[in-house]
């Protein structure tokens, strides 16, 4: 075999040399602070796999569409009241939202701490793409009146629940802005969906048939428990992205077994009512035990603990002693100066749980 080209063995030779360098972590039996399960829906309903084929025999456009897909995406319009298109994951939606909705000539606005999908799927897009300052909303008027100006068409991209800090947008809020400026606004609810709105439909459930509101993305990795993602369009749209979104047209369908979990996640994710009233109290917990400047006090589920580099394993090895999963968050996932660890409270954790985290951390 021919040796690998010279830059993979050095970026790798960097990488632990500065202490960024990441493997594959064994999944643990502590408690759980770190995973994305914020309902605790792990167990896949009794029966839910039978009579249904595990494996996909093509793109959706060719062999791969049953019944189950139809199913998912009628159960998800009964419940937003707008047509859903099913993507085989968030990452792939993202990209396939960004590579074929923008065209050249559009300006595409994002936030500066948007997840690397939505930073990919900007990359395959041919608009011009500007960044503006972390839920700076008056940074983004400025730039929306600027872009009106220069586009033939203004795109906002941002996210409900930021999945590293923490911080939860107010979606009503960039709409106005969005109705203001004629701006459509391309929103992701990855870690938001399932956790907030009266039925776990996201920060944008009242919202959804605002008209700039263009798309929302669903990922079902977080809350519901599975994989795949829902993408909220308008009927036209859903039309547009079965005919232009590649990501959606070159790609195996997801196993109908896997489309009929989706569904039955969808009804479970809607009556967890009791499973997110846990949550907020666990949120209030901690907002009133945190007493660390390090640590953010967010309105979501997500918090943080900024602590250098250099503290990390010592942290990450005492929280493993004492029963705790929790792992580091490194550069590049983070800038530099904003690595430390990220707690996750759950449904299923407990106030005992959080202020022995708490104690543990301070």
């Amino acid at each position: 075999m021919a040796p690998l080209p010279n830059h993979i063995a050095h970026k790798l030779a960097e990488r632990k040399e500065d202490g960024s360098y990441r493997s594959l972590p064994h999944r643990g039996d502590g408690i759980d602070f770190y995973s994305n399960n914020y309902l605790g829906l792990t167990q896949p309903p009794a029966n839910v796999w039978d009579g249904h084929d595990a494996f996909a025999s093509g793109s959706r456009l060719l062999s791969g569409n049953s019944n189950c897909h139809m199913e998912v995406e009628a159960a998800a319009e009964a419940l937003w009241g707008q047509p859903c298109l099913l993507y085989n994951s968030g990452y792939s939606a993202n990209l396939g939202l960004l590579q074929a909705i923008p065209q050249k000539g559009d300006i595409i606005l994002y936030d500066a701490l948007v997840h690397a999908s939505i930073r990919d799927g900007l990359r395959l897009s041919h608009a011009k793409c500007w960044s503006y300052p972390h839920q700076d909303l008056e940074m983004l008027a400025d730039k929306l009146a600027r872009a009106r100006k220069e586009a033939k068409t203004v795109y906002v991209v941002t996210e409900g629940l930021f999945s590293m800090n923490g911080s939860v947008t107010e979606v009503g809020s960039i709409l106005q802005l969005c109705s203001q400026f004629e701006a459509y606004l391309i929103l992701d609810e990855a870690h938001s969906g399932g956790v907030f709105g009266v039925n776990g439909l996201g920060l944008s459930e009242k919202m959804a048939k605002h008209p700039y509101l263009l798309a929302t993305t669903f990922p079902l990795g977080k809350a519901f428990a599975t994989c795949g993602c829902l993408v909220r369009c308008s009927p036209m749209l859903k039309e547009y992205l079965i005919n232009f979104s590649r990501a959606f047209i070159y790609t195996t369908a997801l196993p109908p077994n896997v489309a009929n979990l989706i569904k039955h996640r969808l009804t479970e994710v809607v009556a967890a009512n009791a499973a997110r009233q846990n949550i907020l109290a666990l949120i209030q917990c901690w907002k009133s035990k945190a007493k660390k400047a390090e640590f953010t006090h967010n309105f979501g589920p997500i918090q943080f603990m900024n602590v250098p580099r250099s503290e990390h394993p010592n942290i990450a090895h005492t929280l493993h002693e004492n029963g705790f999963e929790l792992l580091p968050v490194k550069h590049p996932t983070v800038p530099e100066d904003e690595e430390g660890f990220r707690v996750i409270l759950h449904a299923h954790n407990t106030e005992a749980e959080v202020i022995a985290l708490l104690n543990l951390l301070q």
